[in-house]
């Protein structure tokens, strides 16, 4: 009897082992099935390197247009006025770089650009164009009338309804001779 207890033993030993070795296989299948199964997680949209690189320039103009400028390498110019864009390669010119095409002229010099529409049989803009600077050296526009800082407005007085003061007359200088 005491053999078969020990028999016994070794068998639930065995037994106890492989139920544990059983579950464990089990749930690593599961898991597995589990990531297998599961979506893949999203990947970011695909950027273009010029994207990554190049930084968008932004410009104020004159006329209170806005103009982003993106130069993706030397031989091309991206703009977008207005919302819309503008592709636009480069042109014959002196000091500048100067961009043409979509009916637009860009031309940069420094950190400044000049926009100019450009006519179907032109090579180069005969409309002056518009200046653009960086936001930081825009003109800022005046406070509205009537606004602190503004002009007046309408019914502000001017200084014709406002009551006169009698006029000063000059100091009387003194008739003794001054000496020195």
């Amino acid at each position: 009897i005491q053999a078969l207890d020990e028999e016994i033993g070794r068998f639930e030993a065995y037994n106890s082992v492989m139920n544990a070795t059983f579950r464990l296989t089990s749930i690593g299948v599961l898991l597995l099935t589990l990531v297998a199964c599961s979506p893949k997680p999203m990947e970011p949209l695909a950027r273009s390197a010029a994207e990554d690189t190049v930084p968008v320039k932004t410009y104020v103009c004159e006329d209170g247009r806005i103009v982003r400028a993106l130069y993706p390498n030397g031989k091309s110019a991206g703009l977008t006025l207005e919302g819309n864009s503008y592709q636009l390669k480069t042109a014959v010119s002196g000091s500048r770089a100067r961009y043409t095409g979509d009916g637009l002229q860009w031309w940069t010099k420094d950190d400044e650009g000049m926009l100019a529409p450009l006519k179907p049989t032109e090579e180069i803009a005969s409309n002056p164009g518009v200046r653009c600077v960086p936001p930081s050296r825009a003109p800022v526009a005046p406070p509205e009338p009537g606004t602190p800082g503004g002009l007046p407005d309408d019914r502000t007085p001017s200084t014709n309804d406002l009551p006169r003061r009698a006029a000063r007359r000059p100091p009387r200088l003194s008739s003794r001779p001054i000496l020195l």
